[in-house]
């Protein structure tokens, strides 16, 4: 019997690990705890991703995850194929479809994860092929790099070692050292509504008695808004206020030409890039100055299509953001998406 109890809970625990380090498996699992009544059921982003990290109650406000309507359109000739290569403020924000988009006749969307089967080859009829490299402040200087884009559409070589112990122990490896093991193993296991009720508890006993905020989280100064600890963190990376070089900027700029460069040779004719400003970034909720990063480097980039929306998401800011997650709402999304248009209906036909 003992034997029997072992071996069920080595069965149990090698699954889980395979479904926890598996985006398949984590894909499957997901779409099961979100599923009306699910046994497995979860609302860790039920009130937006930031509620589910820090499980503070005053934040715990449902979150509207409909897509933005397509826009009234005012060009007639459909004359672009656009690749997207993009974040969850683009994915979470619109359909992939060309309805949003100005002259845009097909739609093909990349994350920045992606990793293809195949090399990328153009499958539409001959038309405009337009590039648009989308990123959140908070990710730019680690993401704009040629070799990010190149793994995004060409196949990456496999040297193949037909040793059947070599195969075994690089699939271990690939479980074991996956990136998101540790995150994933925590959804799987604790991410369940029941224990949620537990978990507000806790946050709001460290928040209140010890003045602990929620590991991962920062709390506004106005106290109406959440934030990711990385964009307020004057020392972290893609922070709001950290201090950005004018070399790492120039730096960040030839990188963009880089990309620029590579793309045209694949055969794309424009590349367009637009980075979205942190939530922090334009909520002046903080006694710290931006660093002005998304500005300075619109000022440097010269010929370089270039989409900026940080001026026009700093009208009634509060409105354009929601307050317990860390992108924007359908009213922020929507002003980018002018701004988007306006800058395809300006490219040379």
């Amino acid at each position: 019997m003992k034997k029997l109890l072992a071996v069920l809970v080595f069965v149990l625990c090698a699954g889980l690990l395979m479904v926890s380090s598996s985006q398949n498996g984590m894909s499957w699992l997901t779409r099961a705890r979100y599923q009306p009544n699910s046994l497995l059921g979860s609302d860790k982003y039920l009130y937006g991703d930031l509620y589910g990290i820090s499980y503070l109650s005053n934040f715990k406000y449902i979150k509207d995850v409909s897509a933005v309507r397509p826009a009234e359109l005012i060009s007639k000739q459909k004359d672009i194929s656009l690749y997207v290569i993009g974040d969850s403020y683009f994915y979470s924000s619109f359909e992939i479809i060309p309805a949003y988009f100005e002259r845009v006749n097909s739609i093909q969307f990349f994350k920045w994860d992606h990793s293809p089967e195949v090399t990328f080859k153009f499958t539409q009829a001959r038309t405009k092929r337009v590039l648009l490299v989308e990123s959140v402040e908070r990710n730019v200087l680690n993401l704009m790099y040629k070799e990010r884009v190149a793994a995004i559409f060409e196949k990456p070589e496999v040297i193949q070692n037909k040793s059947v112990f070599a195969q075994i122990n690089r699939s271990i490896k690939q479980i074991l050292y996956h990136p998101t093991l540790e995150e994933n193993l925590s959804f799987a296991l604790f991410d369940l509504a029941l224990f949620s009720k537990f978990k507000e508890l806790k946050a709001e006993l460290n928040l209140s008695l010890f003045g602990r905020e929620p590991a991962g989280v920062k709390l506004a100064k106005s106290k109406d808004f959440l934030y990711l600890d990385q964009t307020v963190d004057s020392v972290a990376d893609g922070s709001s206020f950290q201090v950005v070089s004018e070399m790492r900027l120039a730096e960040l700029v030839q990188n963009m030409r880089q990309i620029e460069d590579y793309a045209k040779k694949m055969g794309f004719d424009e590349v367009i890039f637009s980075f979205i400003p942190n939530p922090v970034s334009v909520l002046a909720t903080e006694d710290k100055s931006y660093n002005q990063f998304i500005p300075r480097l619109e000022n440097k980039v010269g010929s370089i299509h270039f989409v900026n929306p940080t001026d026009e998401l700093k009208q009634q800011a509060k409105q354009n953001f929601f307050k317990s997650d860390s992108h924007w709402n359908q009213r922020g999304a929507k002003i980018w998406l002018d701004l988007l248009n306006k800058q395809l209906l300006s490219l040379p036909k």
